[in-house]
This record gives structure tokens, sequence and C-alpha cells, in this order.
């Protein structure tokens, strides 16, 4: 009845108050950082230049649990009684790189492989949309020639995911992301690859936690119950709702590809091990937008998902001098995640829990290192990568007596 809106209710909510502490502790120590190379970059420019003698820098957080949706921590800016403004959950930025992993999934899940070759060289394409041309460029202006889908994902090499995303389509690709949870528009253009439309923070972290919970998306959710004056529970929710949204072999190997990130050496979040020497197994993506305009650290334990952001609410000012995602954003991931994983329970006694590759979803199978085709029995040199079982493969290598006849059943599933 209309009692409760007389007498009050009492709001349960999901956040946990340890983490949100630890949150907001790294929080301000980590963009103070940030905000002190800015201040110190304005400070020697001269006036002529046009720029502001100051900005603040603003930031958002959200850690999440990714089988139940709970959000356990969120932070929305620095200092909410100069804004009220909720950047983790109202601030529609570029995602940048952080966008790739729905370009790679789109592509794995059309039969496409870790190991195939993309060339990390120039290209120019056709924007419809603006009626021009463009000639895309890597964030350090560079190329490197052939490499695998792997290894241009953890490089997170801006042409070798233009060029995917081109192959696949950019239609198919914004299906895959509007399935996965984002909710603000996606334009199909040929940038998609690079992360160009606007997304929020609070989607990108819910779509992140499809990829530990192996498909299943999980609405997020900040209200545990709702009880009234007398105790009685007359709203309660467990969990955010679920839906599968990706084939559980297709998330176990873009998981794997996220890992590389972290674990392999030249992954844009080789840091987390090297710097801040976080343990447990992880895996993530940075972003960073043009000029150094947003930076994104998003990446999840099996239990934990945390998004980062950081920029200034004007668009038009960047985060000077050069702060990139992987300096800008991933050291307050790194930071929480340490501190969590090292005092809190559950976590603490988590810190051994690794990705899951099940047999019937996944199976690791010898690669020719010089090729990058399944390897035969005469290739001197071999690795391994991961293959969703029971599925087309890659052709055998052609260089070592290997068939050189594509490999079949290459079909678009979305």
């Amino acid at each position: 009845g209309t009692s409760i809106y007389r007498e009050g209710f009492a709001i349960h909510t999901t956040l946990d108050s340890r983490l949100q502490q630890i949150a907001e502790k790294h929080f301000n120590a980590e963009i103070g950082k940030v905000q002190k190379k800015v201040d110190l970059y304005l400070a020697r420019q001269d006036s002529s230049e046009g720029l502001p003698d100051s900005a603040l820098v603003q930031a958002a957080f959200v850690a999440m649990d990714p089988s139940t949706g709970r959000i356990l921590a969120m932070i929305g800016g620095r200092d909410f009684s100069l804004s009220k403004f909720n950047r983790a959950t109202q601030a529609k930025r570029q995602p940048g790189s952080s966008f790739k992993p729905f370009v790679y999934t789109a592509a794995i899940d059309n039969n496409r492989f870790p190991v195939d070759l993309l060339d990390d060289n120039a290209v120019t394409l056709w924007d419809k949309e603006n009626g021009v041309f463009w000639d895309p460029e890597n964030y350090d202006k560079k190329f490197k020639g052939p490499m695998t889908l792997r290894d241009g994902f953890k490089q997170s090499r801006n042409l070798i995911a233009i060029k995917l995303a081109d192959e696949i389509g950019p239609r198919l690709i914004r299906g895959y992301a509007q399935n996965m949870g984002i909710s603000t528009s996606i334009r199909a253009i040929p940038s998609i690859g690079i992360g160009t439309s606007e997304v929020l923070l609070l989607d990108m972290v819910a779509a992140y936690s499809v990829f530990p919970n192996k498909g299943i998306h999980v609405e997020p959710i900040s209200i545990n119950s709702l009880r009234s004056k007398d105790g009685n529970v007359f709203f309660a929710q467990e969990s955010g709702r679920k839906r599968e949204v990706l084939r559980p072999a297709v998330a176990v190997v873009i998981t794997d590809m996220m890992r590389s990130v972290i674990d392999d050496v030249g992954g844009t979040g080789r840091r987390i091990r090297t710097t801040y020497r976080f343990k447990p197994e992880s895996a993530g993506k940075t972003g960073t937008t043009n000029d150094y305009t947003d930076a994104w650290f998003l990446g999840f334990t099996p239990d934990l998902v945390v998004g980062v952001w950081v920029g200034i609410d004007d668009p038009s000012l960047r985060l000077w001098p050069r702060q990139a995602g992987s300096v800008a954003a991933l050291p307050l991931w790194a930071e929480f995640m340490k501190e969590t994983y090292s005092t809190v329970e559950p976590y603490r006694s988590l810190q051994d829990h690794g990705f899951d590759y099940p047999e019937d979803l996944v199976e690791r199978l010898e690669v020719c290192k010089d090729t990058h085709k399944m390897a035969t029995r005469f290739c001197p040199n071999q690795d391994q990568d991961l293959f969703i079982t029971g599925e087309a493969l890659p052709s055998s290598c052609p260089l070592h007596g290997g068939s050189p006849t594509p490999g079949s059943g290459r079909i678009q599933r979305f």
C-alpha cells in the first residue's frame, strides 16, 4: 500500500564498503598523479598556445561481480560537492582501443583464428558516412608488417583491428557490441574497429563480464533489497537478469587473448605484472582515444571485473602530455585489484582461481611458428594456440609438408 511512502523504508545496496574504501583511496592518489602531469604541462606552455591555465582531470570507476551483476564499488567523479554528474553511468565517451574486444569477438565467432595473419601496414579506406578517404594510423605511427590476430590484439595495433573490422563488416561488429550490452548508438563505419562511437563505462564493464561468464550477460544491479519500517522485505534480488549473448567457446578464446594483453611481453597491460606485481590470473584491454582525450582500462579476474575511465569533461581538452590508457587508467585498476586480492575476502582466498578452459569447448594445438598454420610433424619451430573444439581449423603448414588448401567451414554466425 501507500504506507511505505508515509513511514519510509530501508534500502540495502550491493556496494561493498571495503571495496568502495579501497577504490576511493587509490582513485584519489592515482588521479591526483594524472592531474599533476596535466598541471605541469599547462604551466610550461606559452599563453599564445591558446591553452587554458588549468584543466580538472575527471575519472570514473566501477567494480562488479561478473556472475551476479552486483555493483561492488562505484565512483562517478572526483568531488560530488562540485559535480553531481555520475561519469560511470552518464558520461558518453569514446572507448578507443578498449572497444577492440568486440571486433575480435565477431571475428573468432565467425571462424577466424588467433593465429590468422594480417598485415600491419598502411591502408586507405572510404568513409561513406563522411564522404572522405581515411588513412588510419597506429598509436606509435609505425608499421610492423604481418602479425597474428593475437599479437595485433595484445599490442593494440590499430591497423590490424581496422582491417579486421573492414573484413568482417562494421554492421556485424555493431550487432555483437549491442547484443553484449552496449546501449549507446554505435555507428557502423570503418573506424568502428578503434572505438570512435561513444559508450558508457557501466555498459563496458557489464559487456566485459560476458567473457569470464562464458557468454552470459548479467544486467548490473545496485540494490539488494527494500525493507519496510517493520522489517518486511518487499523487494529483493540476488542478481541481475541473465541472458546468453555469446557462445561459451568464443568467450573462452577471447578471454585468453585478453590474458595475453597482461601476461605476454609486448602486451599493453604488461605493467600489471612487471610494475605492480599483481599475480592472480587476469585479462583486460587498454584504450586511448585521439590526442589522448580519453584513457581507459577494463579488466577482470574470474571473480571481479573493474573498469576505469580518465579524461576531462570538455572533450576538446586532452590528458597532456601523452597520457595513454596504460599510463592514466591502468595504475588505478592495478592498485585496486592488488589491495583487494591481498586483504579482502573472498578475493584473498581466490588468488589462485584461474580461468577455465573446458576440453569440450576449446583445445590447445600445435602451430608452426614460421607459417602460423597447423603444425606438421616436420615443423621445426612450434608453439601452441587455442582453438574451438570440433570446429574448422587453419590449413596445415605448407612449408613443412602440409596441405596448402585453406581450412573449410568459415561461416558468418551472427
